[in-house]
Protein backbone atom coordinates (compact mmCIF):
# COMPACT_ATOMS: atom_id res chain seq x y z
CA UNK A 1 0.00 0.00 0.00
CA UNK A 2 1.22 3.19 -0.90
CA UNK A 3 2.12 6.41 1.77
CA UNK A 4 -0.69 7.69 3.59
CA UNK A 5 -0.48 11.33 3.00
CA UNK A 6 -3.43 12.72 4.91
CA UNK A 7 -4.75 13.48 8.35
CA UNK A 8 -8.46 12.23 6.44
CA UNK A 9 -6.68 9.12 5.41
CA UNK A 10 -5.27 8.30 8.72
CA UNK A 11 -8.45 8.76 10.74
CA UNK A 12 -10.15 6.87 8.31
CA UNK A 13 -8.08 4.12 8.72
CA UNK A 14 -7.73 4.18 12.82
CA UNK A 15 -11.14 4.22 13.26
CA UNK A 16 -12.36 1.61 10.85
CA UNK A 17 -10.00 -0.64 12.39
CA UNK A 18 -10.96 -0.12 16.23
CA UNK A 19 -14.68 -0.87 14.79
CA UNK A 20 -12.92 -3.73 13.21
CA UNK A 21 -11.59 -5.18 16.53
CA UNK A 22 -14.45 -4.16 18.27
CA UNK A 23 -16.42 -6.89 15.90
CA UNK A 24 -13.94 -9.37 15.81
CA UNK A 25 -14.64 -9.29 19.73
CA UNK A 26 -18.15 -9.19 19.52
CA UNK A 27 -18.30 -11.65 16.83
CA UNK A 28 -16.22 -13.96 18.51
CA UNK A 29 -18.00 -13.98 21.99
CA UNK A 30 -21.70 -14.81 19.71
CA UNK A 31 -19.78 -17.50 17.40
CA UNK A 32 -19.33 -19.31 20.79
CA UNK A 33 -22.76 -20.57 20.31
CA UNK A 34 -22.59 -21.53 16.91
CA UNK A 35 -20.21 -24.60 16.75
CA UNK A 36 -20.57 -24.88 13.01
CA UNK A 37 -16.73 -24.02 11.04
CA UNK A 38 -18.92 -22.44 7.75
CA UNK A 39 -20.55 -19.72 9.68
CA UNK A 40 -17.17 -19.00 11.31
CA UNK A 41 -15.33 -18.27 7.63
CA UNK A 42 -18.76 -16.40 6.64
CA UNK A 43 -18.51 -14.11 9.46
CA UNK A 44 -14.56 -13.45 8.79
CA UNK A 45 -15.05 -13.14 5.46
CA UNK A 46 -18.27 -10.96 5.38
CA UNK A 47 -15.84 -8.52 8.27
CA UNK A 48 -13.12 -8.45 5.47
CA UNK A 49 -15.42 -7.50 3.09
CA UNK A 50 -16.93 -4.85 5.21
CA UNK A 51 -13.84 -3.41 5.94
CA UNK A 52 -12.34 -3.15 2.37
CA UNK A 53 -15.11 -1.41 0.89
CA UNK A 54 -15.37 1.46 3.88
CA UNK A 55 -11.92 1.93 3.43
CA UNK A 56 -11.90 2.22 -0.31
CA UNK A 57 -14.95 4.39 -0.44
CA UNK A 58 -13.58 6.46 2.51
CA UNK A 59 -10.36 7.03 0.23
CA UNK A 60 -12.17 7.28 -2.98
CA UNK A 61 -14.08 10.22 -1.21
CA UNK A 62 -11.01 11.77 -0.03
CA UNK A 63 -9.03 11.70 -3.34
CA UNK A 64 -12.61 13.44 -4.73
CA UNK A 65 -13.00 15.96 -2.56
CA UNK A 66 -9.28 17.25 -2.91
CA UNK A 67 -10.00 17.63 -6.89
CA UNK A 68 -13.59 19.01 -6.80
CA UNK A 69 -15.33 19.37 -3.27
CA UNK A 70 -18.55 20.13 -5.04
CA UNK A 71 -18.53 16.28 -6.64
CA UNK A 72 -17.96 15.01 -2.91
CA UNK A 73 -22.02 14.34 -2.23
CA UNK A 74 -22.85 12.64 -5.23
CA UNK A 75 -19.31 10.40 -4.99
CA UNK A 76 -20.51 9.61 -1.58
CA UNK A 77 -24.04 8.39 -2.54
CA UNK A 78 -22.65 6.15 -5.80
CA UNK A 79 -20.00 4.79 -3.20
CA UNK A 80 -23.19 3.72 -1.21
CA UNK A 81 -25.36 2.64 -3.60
CA UNK A 82 -22.28 0.50 -5.26
CA UNK A 83 -21.51 -1.47 -2.15
CA UNK A 84 -25.12 -1.91 -0.77
CA UNK A 85 -25.85 -3.90 -4.56
CA UNK A 86 -22.52 -5.17 -4.03
CA UNK A 87 -23.57 -6.51 -0.29
CA UNK A 88 -26.60 -7.95 -1.45
CA UNK A 89 -25.41 -9.59 -4.18
CA UNK A 90 -22.27 -11.27 -2.07
CA UNK A 91 -25.33 -11.82 1.31
CA UNK A 92 -27.51 -13.71 -1.73
CA UNK A 93 -24.70 -16.00 -3.21
CA UNK A 94 -23.68 -17.13 0.59
CA UNK A 95 -27.51 -17.54 1.55
CA UNK A 96 -27.77 -19.85 -1.26
CA UNK A 97 -24.74 -21.96 -0.90
CA UNK A 98 -25.54 -21.83 3.09
CA UNK A 99 -29.11 -22.30 3.12
CA UNK A 100 -29.55 -23.93 6.79
CA UNK A 101 -27.19 -20.76 8.29
CA UNK A 102 -29.91 -18.16 6.59
CA UNK A 103 -30.78 -16.47 9.68
CA UNK A 104 -27.00 -16.60 11.65
CA UNK A 105 -25.85 -15.19 8.63
CA UNK A 106 -28.46 -12.61 8.34
CA UNK A 107 -28.22 -11.75 11.92
CA UNK A 108 -24.11 -10.86 11.67
CA UNK A 109 -24.08 -9.53 8.27
CA UNK A 110 -26.62 -7.05 9.92
CA UNK A 111 -24.81 -6.69 13.13
CA UNK A 112 -21.52 -5.78 10.61
CA UNK A 113 -23.12 -3.67 8.38
CA UNK A 114 -25.04 -1.52 11.20
CA UNK A 115 -21.53 -1.06 12.84
CA UNK A 116 -19.47 0.17 9.25
CA UNK A 117 -22.24 2.43 8.76
CA UNK A 118 -21.77 4.52 11.75
CA UNK A 119 -18.13 4.58 10.81
CA UNK A 120 -18.72 6.03 7.58
CA UNK A 121 -20.94 8.64 9.19
CA UNK A 122 -19.02 9.00 11.63
CA UNK A 123 -16.05 9.69 9.49
CA UNK A 124 -17.92 11.79 6.89
CA UNK A 125 -19.44 14.34 9.43
CA UNK A 126 -16.01 14.72 10.73
CA UNK A 127 -14.24 14.76 7.28
CA UNK A 128 -17.14 17.56 6.23
CA UNK A 129 -16.07 19.61 9.62
CA UNK A 130 -12.55 20.45 8.25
Amino acid sequence: MGRIRSNNQRYLITISTLFTVFLIFLNALLILKFPDITLRVIINVLLILFYASSIISGFTLIKSSEKRPQVMIRVSMASTTFKLLGYLFVLGIIIYLNKPLAKEIVGFFFLQYFVFTMVEKVFIFKFLKR
